[in-house]
């Protein structure tokens, strides 16, 4: 779903932003999710490191997943999600930097952590194959899973080889509960769904906006008190201009991706 607003943001970069250097250099790898790989990323466009991180795991994890399935059958999905774990975990904690810019040369780079999303694969495939126990239990794993994730935050950067994993862990582990809420009153699942169906376009433009407001500020052509709230409005109206005439789109013509209900065949 983001890749179509990715390419057209990061050609509207080029045209207005482009890179300070290797052009060409930074097109191959942006349009091939290569630009943190196994180094760091470039100041340029910088939060497109997650998108690497996760079209990285969808396209490896399939290819893995599709071979254990002719293999182990029904044990495929946690087979899979195992080595996603290990692997990672055990290139992070031999070969990824332990000092410097940990944040750029660690957290950031795909081969360390595609361990992230293997983590929420594994709590889905348990909740379908327990659902009692998912549900019995979300309770507990809610409140473990809260004291995971407040804790990588008080243990700072110096634990990150460690923390980078139990953080996504404690986040698969909040999954269970989030699946048994299913309705809220409008006050609340309105503003939700608008929020969620603009969200990642909105974490693709708002650094680049931010940006540019605080451009504006520093050659004097913008008052500081509105740099924010514009870079604010601007974000917002950006990413639902895009939501409603680019994403929505394209989403349409996709393939449905759930079969339907066994009575309705």
């Amino acid at each position: 779903r983001p890749i179509p607003f990715y390419v057209l943001w990061v050609a509207i970069l080029f045209l207005l932003w482009p890179p300070a250097d290797d052009w060409m250099g930074h097109a191959l790898s942006y349009l091939t999710f290569t630009q943190n790989f196994a180094w760091p990323i470039s100041n340029w466009f910088g939060v497109s490191w997650t998108l690497s991180v996760e079209e990285w795991f969808y396209l490896l994890f399939s290819g893995v997943l599709l071979a254990l399935a002719a293999i182990a059958r029904r044990n495929a999905v946690p087979i899979a999600c195992a080595a996603f774990i290990v692997v990672p975990t055990v290139l992070r904690l031999t070969f990824g930097a332990t000092e410097g810019d940990l944040d750029a040369m660690l957290r950031k780079v795909v081969i360390y952590r595609l361990d992230a999303i293997a983590y929420g694969v594994f709590a889905v495939w348990c909740c379908r194959h327990w659902p009692a126990v998912a549900r019995r239990w979300k309770g507990v794993a809610i409140a473990v899973g809260t004291i995971l994730v407040v804790s990588t935050y008080v243990a700072g950067q110096s634990f990150w080889p460690i923390t980078l994993s139990v953080a996504p862990l404690g986040l698969a582990l909040l999954l269970p509960g989030a699946a048994a809420l299913r309705s809220a009153p409008a006050i609340v699942e309105v503003p939700i769904r608008w929020i969620s169906e603009r969200s990642y376009a909105m974490y693709m433009v708002h650094l680049t906006i931010v940006a540019a407001a605080a451009r504006a500020v520093t050659d004097g052509r913008l008052a500081a008190g509105y740099a924010i709230p514009l870079a604010l409005i601007v974000t917002l109206v950006l990413s639902d201009l895009s939501c409603r005439y680019f994403e929505k789109p394209i989403l349409r013509h996709r393939p449905p991706q759930f079969a339907p209900p066994r009575d309705a065949l």
